[in-house]
């Protein structure tokens, strides 16, 4: 698939035959995938800046999306997709979310440096929000715990926070189970890390042992919220990771390529490249300058069509399929198909 504005991010729907992407616009499409042909089926037009991120649940089926433009909107099927209110004023951008397992609450970060955690309102017949300040900047990422009791935040002030998100109308009528069992606070700060660096991206393992978290060092960073390790990179920094098994990440960024990383014992490591990446070669009888290069890099026409990864420019977002298999979107508009 390509999309000619570029793709700032994509989901899935449940059984993994439509997706939605949004189109590095205010624009969301979604589009049905049978076998190598892509169908647009719709256009959400309810954003009037870049939307940030998209996430689809798999039970509810319904979509939820942030932009720039500092709204959330819940998108809800019935025949066609219409937005529902969500209760959320800021004075910044939405940069992130991402709903809960089992669909009744979404988390946001925002550029006001505040964490909100969304969920049904009878009186607003739509989504409110509860609000807390935990981190001293803009909030890149979010995502909940699989028990939706806690979330866990990346920020830009070299953070990274465990947040609780207990909200009693929804959670007080649900048994819950797992490390977070106990919870029932809302926005009292369980651990913090320090990541020396902008967090760009982080998620929870299956199970809820581990967080994984790529900053802008570059580096990866894993903790159990008790020892974290880390693993200085080589390359770019990673913008996107996401599970897949219980193990296994998977993460993508600045160098145009699929990294996995993987548990043995206790420590991570890092396990495929899924394509080798090389720099496009001088001509023959010169060296390229510094400067050469950097011009070369930013202009879609030149070099990126000598490199030997299928995306020719950064991985603006990584979804798992299934345990075996993964979705890459890029800043040019392609979305590509992995097996893990």
């Amino acid at each position: 698939m390509n999309s000619p504005l570029g793709i700032t991010c994509h989901a899935w729907n449940n059984i993994r035959t439509q997706i939605v992407v949004a189109t590095n616009s205010s624009v969301l499409e979604i589009y049905q995938v049978r076998g190598e042909e892509w169908d647009k089926l719709y256009e959400l037009k309810e954003h009037n800046q870049l939307v940030s991120a998209v996430d689809w649940h798999p039970i509810t089926n319904r979509i939820i999306s942030c932009s720039h433009d500092r709204n959330v909107v819940v998108w809800e099927f019935a025949q066609e997709w219409k937005p529902n209110l969500v209760n959320f004023y800021q004075n910044r951008a939405v940069l992130d979310v991402s709903w809960s397992a089992r669909g009744d609450k979404f988390a946001v970060g925002t550029g006001s440096k505040l964490v909100g955690v969304g969920f049904p309102s009878q009186v607003l017949q739509g989504w409110t929000t509860k609000k807390s300040r935990c981190t001293t900047s803009s909030v890149t990422c979010i995502r909940f715990d699989p028990s939706g009791l806690v979330v866990a935040a990346g920020s830009t002030d070299m953070s990274i926070v465990v947040m609780t998100a207990y909200i009693p109308e929804v959670d007080s009528s649900q048994t819950a189970s797992g490390r977070f069992a106990s919870i029932n606070t809302f926005g009292d700060v369980i651990y913090s890390l320090a990541a020396d660096a902008w967090v760009n991206s982080l998620c929870w393992s299956p199970d809820a042992t581990w967080i994984a978290i790529a900053t802008h060092k570059p580096s990866m960073i894993f903790t159990d919220l008790q020892t974290p390790q880390k693993i200085d990179l080589k390359g770019r920094p990673f913008l996107s990771t996401t599970f897949i098994g219980e193990n296994k990440i998977v993460a993508g960024g600045f160098d145009f390529l699929p990294v996995s990383f993987e548990l043995a014992g206790n420590s991570w490591r890092e396990g495929k490249k899924y394509e080798s990446f090389e720099e496009a070669k001088a001509p023959a009888g010169g060296v390229k300058s510094s400067f050469q290069i950097i011009r070369d890099q930013l202009d879609q026409k030149k070099g990126r069509a000598q490199l030997s990864t299928r995306h020719k420019n950064f991985i603006t977002s990584i979804r798992a399929i299934n345990q075996s298999g993964f979705s890459t979107s890029d800043i040019l508009g392609n979305i590509y198909l992995w097996t893990s």
